[in-house]
C-alpha cells in the first residue's frame, strides 16, 4: 500500500484524490466459495440446483424451467411462485428457504399458460446478496427480487402447516417401524422422542406468537431435521422388502427361464441375476430396483412367447375386468373371438384380441392390469 503526498513550492502538504493506492505482487486471493447449493424448489418437491457449493463468488447462472399452474392476468388470486432454497438435500422442503420470487396475476399483461417457459437467473455477489430474476417469453416480461444473506421473514401459517405434516408423518412412521420390528428405525424414533423434537415444533410456534422473532426459524430447522431423519427411516424399512422382492424375482424367473427360455435367454438371465445379487450387496436401492425391473422384463418377454400366457390374459380380462370395459358389446365380441382363436390355435389373432380388450379399459385400470407384466417403461439407463 502506497501513500501519495503532494507538496507545493513552500513544502505545504496538498490534498490529493486518491491519497493512496495498492499494488499486489504474486498470488492473489480468489473469490470466497459458496458454502451451500442454491436451488429452485420444484413442484414435485425435488430441487433444481442452480449455484453449486464451493463455486467462487460472484456467480450467476440461468436455467429454463416451465410453469405448472395457470396464472390469469389481472387476478390477484393467481400467483406463480419460484421458491429458492439453500442446502444439499434432494427434497426441496428439507432445505432452508432463502425466499420466493412471486409473480402475481395483477402484475402481468397477458395470461401465463401451464407449461410456459420461465428463464430463471440466480446471481450471488461477494457479499452474498442473492438476486433472482425471471423472464417469461410468452408474455415478454421480466421480474426480479433481491435477498440478503439472512433468511426471509417466515410465514407462520405455512410453518404451522409444515409442522403438522411432520407430526402426522412421525406418528405414521413410528407405527410402521413398530410393526416391522426394525431396530434401527425404532432407535431413531426413540432419539427423536428423547430430544423432544416434536414438542419443540409447538413450543416454537407458541414462542413466535409471543413475540420471539427467531422462533419460526427454529421451528423450520427443527422440522427439517425431523423430516430428514424420517426419510432415512423410510429408506431403512424399504430395503428389506426390496431385497425380498429381488430374491423372489430371481427364484421365480429362473424357473420360467429354465422351462421356456432358449440358450440366449438363459445366458441373459444368469447375467442379470448376478448383477441383481451385486446390487443387493451394494445397498443401493435405485440400482437394485433397476435390476429387478430388467429381470422382470426378460422373464415377461419369454412368457409372452408362450401361447399359455395369452390364454391367461384373456381369461383374466374376461373374469375380472369385463364389467369395467367402456364398450360392453365390443368386449363380449372380442372375448368370444379370442376363445375361437384359442380353439383354432391362432395365437396371432388371440394377441390382437387381448390388446384390443386392453384398449377398452379405463386408462388407470389398464395401467394396473399391465403393471406386473409390462415390458416398457421410462428410459433411465
Amino acid at each position: 500500500e502506497y501513500k501519495i503526498e503532494l507538496r507545493d513550492a513552500r513544502g505545504n502538504l496538498c490534498e490529493t484524490v486518491p491519497d493512496q493506492f495498492t499494488y499486489t505482487i504474486g498470488i492473489t486471493i480468489a473469490g470466497q466459495p459458496l458454502l451451500h447449493d442454491i436451488s429452485i424448489a420444484l413442484a414435485n418437491n425435488q430441487r433444481h440446483v442452480v449455484l453449486m457449493k464451493n463455486t467462487a463468488l460472484p456467480i450467476s447462472k440461468r436455467s429454463v424451467l416451465h410453469t405448472t399452474t395457470y396464472v390469469k392476468a389481472g387476478d390477484s388470486g393467481n400467483i406463480l411462485k419460484i421458491p429458492v432454497v439453500e442446502g444439499g438435500n434432494s427434497f426441496a422442503d428439507r432445505n432452508p428457504l432463502v425466499g420466493y420470487l412471486e409473480i402475481n396475476g395483477e402484475n402481468i399483461r397477458r395470461d401465463i399458460l401451464i407449461g410456459s417457459d420461465v428463464e430463471v437467473t440466480i446471481n450471488m455477489d461477494e457479499s452474498r446478496l442473492i438476486t433472482v430474476s425471471a423472464y417469461i417469453p410468452i408474455i415478454d416480461e421480466d421480474f426480479e427480487i433481491k435477498f440478503n444473506s439472512e433468511y426471509p421473514k417466515l410465514d407462520e401459517r405455512e410453518q404451522a402447516a409444515y409442522a403438522e405434516q411432520a407430526k402426522q408423518r412421525f406418528e405414521r412412521i413410528r407405527e410402521q417401524a413398530t410393526q416391522a420390528g426394525s431396530l434401527e428405525a425404532i432407535t431413531v424414533i426413540t432419539n427423536i422422542e428423547k430430544e423432544n423434537s416434536i414438542q419443540e415444533l409447538d413450543t416454537s410456534l407458541l414462542a413466535n406468537r409471543q413475540g420471539d422473532k427467531s422462533a419460526l426459524a427454529r421451528c423450520q430447522q427443527r422440522r427439517i431435521d425431523i423430516d430428514a431423519k424420517l426419510d432415512r427411516i423410510e429408506e431403512q424399512m424399504k430395503w428389506p422388502a426390496l431385497v425380498a422382492e429381488a430374491e423372489s424375482t430371481i427364484r421365480e424367473g429362473r424357473e420360467i427361464i429354465q422351462h421356456y427360455g432358449d440358450a440366449q435367454d438363459k445366458s441373459d438371465f444368469a447375467r442379470l441375476a448376478a448383477e441383481t445379487n451385486k446390487a443387493i450387496a451394494s445397498n443401493d436401492p435405485d440400482f437394485l430396483q433397476q435390476r429387478i425391473r430388467h429381470l422382470s422384463e426378460l422373464t415377461m418377454q419369454v412368457l409372452m412367447k408362450q401361447p399359455g400366457f395369452w390364454v391367461g390374459r384373456l381369461e383374466l380380462l374376461e373374469e375380472k375386468y369385463k364389467v369395467d370395459m367402456r364398450d360392453q358389446a365390443e368386449a363380449e365380441h372380442l372375448i368370444v373371438q379370442g376363445h375361437r382363436a384359442i380353439s383354432n390355435g391362432d395365437m396371432g389373432s388371440l394377441k390382437d384380441d387381448v390388446y384390443r380388450l386392453y384398449k377398452l379399459l379405463p386408462e388407470q385400470l389398464a395401467e394396473e392390469v399391465r403393471a406386473y407384466g409390462s415390458t416398457v417403461g421410462k428410459r433411465d439407463s
